[in-house]
């Protein structure tokens, strides 16, 4: 008996061991399944987050530092777009009082009107671009600021040709914002997440247009029109 099995058994000489045999098997559990990629941890490969692999999928576990600027990054990229979109119509309602202020006919100010939306139109393709090549965080903060300044211009400016130019800047930074600030989302929530937060950021984007032209007709009957901007 002893000499069958070793000429015989598992350890005979020039036996083929079928491939997985005397492995683990799935009714193992997850922790004797190392060859079949159920790890304990992984790790994203464009944030470095660590995350939990089971069976029933993947569960993220994001640090407290992380978890925190998650919160903050939706609101952050709602609000942007809002001012985007609310500047869009905000001065249509204050055209007269601009053309006064100006000492301007109302119809000399139609290119402050365009200019806005023709550089929004013309800047929005090349965002991708600059947020792959100088970073998403650095792009969305530039644009942000070159809003704030062209907002400042506007405010300031003593003659139309100003006022038409920190439009067109102001243009430039909003068409910054609006794609930088999804590519921004995209890369920070996973697709699991995805709806929940874009409805965060589309809501306040839709409703700007909107309260553009009642949010101009108030300021300009309560104050003067430079602080539209």
């Amino acid at each position: 008996m002893q000499k069958y099995r070793n000429g015989c058994g598992e350890n005979a000489p020039g036996r083929r061991i079928r491939p997985g045999a005397g492995q683990p098997t799935r009714a193992d559990g997850p922790a004797a399944l190392p060859h079949m990629g159920l790890r304990n941890s992984m790790s994203r490969p464009y944030l470095g987050i660590p995350m939990t692999s089971t069976e029933a999928g993947t569960i993220v576990e994001y640090p407290s530092g992380l978890d925190a600027a998650r919160r903050f990054v939706p609101w952050l990229v709602a609000v942007a777009l809002f001012m985007e979109n609310l500047d869009a119509t905000i001065v249509n309602t204050a055209v007269p009082a601009m053309a006064e202020g100006l000492k301007v006919a109302p119809l000399s100010l139609k290119a402050v009107l365009t200019s806005y939306t023709l550089s929004l139109a013309v800047f929005i393709p090349i965002s991708g671009w600059c947020a792959d090549r100088f970073g998403t965080r650095r792009v969305f903060t530039a644009a942000i600021w070159l809003f704030l300044i062209g907002s400042l211009g506007c405010g300031l400016a003593p003659t139309v040709h100003l006022l038409v130019a920190s439009r067109v800047l102001q243009g430039f930074g909003g068409a910054m914002m609006t794609p930088v600030g999804r590519i921004a989302l995209v890369r920070t929530f996973p697709r699991s997440e995805m709806l929940r937060t874009m409805n965060y950021v589309v809501i306040p984007a839709l409703l700007g247009p909107l309260l553009g032209p009642v949010t101009g007709g108030l300021i300009v009957h309560v104050t003067t029109w430079r602080m539209i901007f």
